[in-house]
């Protein structure tokens, strides 16, 4: 919108053209403005994408760098563009306990981490899938570093947007969105559905879809053991009642998802019997009625096509 307003009062104040019909270097002129001003919408992103990659680079490199980057962010855009003194920015950095907070520092890390892969699919969304591995790569480094993030704090930084960081708004890309990319490596389950697994589902890839499905259940179940609250435990109890409900409920879910998508990607034949083999160590789970009735459509769709094609046979007479 603000480029075509641009383009506008560029095009209403110009003395070149006259009432009436374009002529054809009219057009012309025309369209070189919009390319130009196209070109300088590029440069302009390109910029502001390097200047951004450079600084993420850097904060990456250790929770100290990672925590300097964000202090530097805050200052800017929190007390020097509010014309706030230094005496109130170090007021506000002893008043705020969390910069003490190693937790807090490795999450910035995370956070620049996925950020600086976000602007890689921002500058190339129709390649997306090509950076799978990559976030691949991401997950499995927070999830190994999940003790160390282990912090209301850091949680609470990981679950934002990129987009509404701190570092989002010193850098201009607050308003930045790439269709089909979470925004957030929290909950890891986002992630794998619409970056890490979708470009495995082919036939010639199923043992790469299932090494990536062994990965996210391991994944989801450290983050709920290790994330889903420690205030709710008991005192001499290591499990939480939501990492209880995980284990009896969601992950057997997990495991059968896994299963149906390798089934449907391709390998049919060790999909059907890891599926069997699932039902009968589940038969108790409130969703085994449900994996049944998938089960025997998965593999036998052939008694449904015949009820059809005899109710089609049949003499209305």
């Amino acid at each position: 919108m603000k480029c075509l307003l641009v383009f506008t009062c560029a095009l209403l104040s110009s003395s070149v053209f006259a009432d009436g019909p374009l002529t054809e270097p009219e057009r012309e002129a025309l369209v070189d403005k919009l390319n130009a001003l196209r070109e300088a919408a590029v440069a302009k992103v390109h910029t502001k994408f390097s200047a951004a990659t450079s600084a993420f680079k850097q904060g990456m490199s250790s929770n100290s760098a990672a925590l300097e980057l964000y202090l530097k962010c805050i200052e800017k855009m929190n007390f020097d563009e509010k014309n706030r003194s230094g005496q109130d920015f170090r007021e506000w950095k002893r008043r705020n306990g969390q910069l003490d907070d190693p937790a807090f520092a490795m999450a910035l890390r995370h956070q620049l981490n996925w950020f600086s892969l976000t602007l890689r699919a921002a500058a190339k969304p129709g390649e997306i899938a090509k950076l799978s591995p990559e976030a691949s790569k991401v997950i499995e480094s927070l999830l190994i570093n999940a003790e160390e993030v282990d912090s209301n704090a850091a949680r609470e930084e990981l679950r934002k947007p990129v987009t509404s960081t701190i570092f989002a708004q010193a850098y201009g890309l607050g308003g930045l969105k790439v269709e089909g990319w979470p925004m957030t490596p929290l909950p890891i389950s986002d992630v794998y559905e619409r970056v890490i697994l979708p470009p495995l589902r082919t036939p010639k890839t199923t043992e790469a879809l299932r090494a990536a499905w062994i990965n996210r259940i391991k994944g989801e179940d450290l983050a709920v053991m290790r994330w889903s609250g420690n205030d709710d435990r008991a005192k001499n109890d290591p499990l939480s009642p939501k990492y209880v409900k995980f284990l009896a409920e969601t992950k057997p879910e997990l495991i059968w998802a896994m299963e149906v998508d390798i089934f449907k990607a391709g390998d049919q034949r060790g999909a059907a019997l890891r599926m069997l083999e699932h039902l009968e160590r589940n038969i108790t789970h409130h969703k085994a009625t449900e994996w049944e009735s998938t089960f025997r459509h998965l593999v036998d769709p052939q008694p449904e096509k015949v009820a059809t094609e005899s109710a089609g046979d049949s003499d209305p007479s």
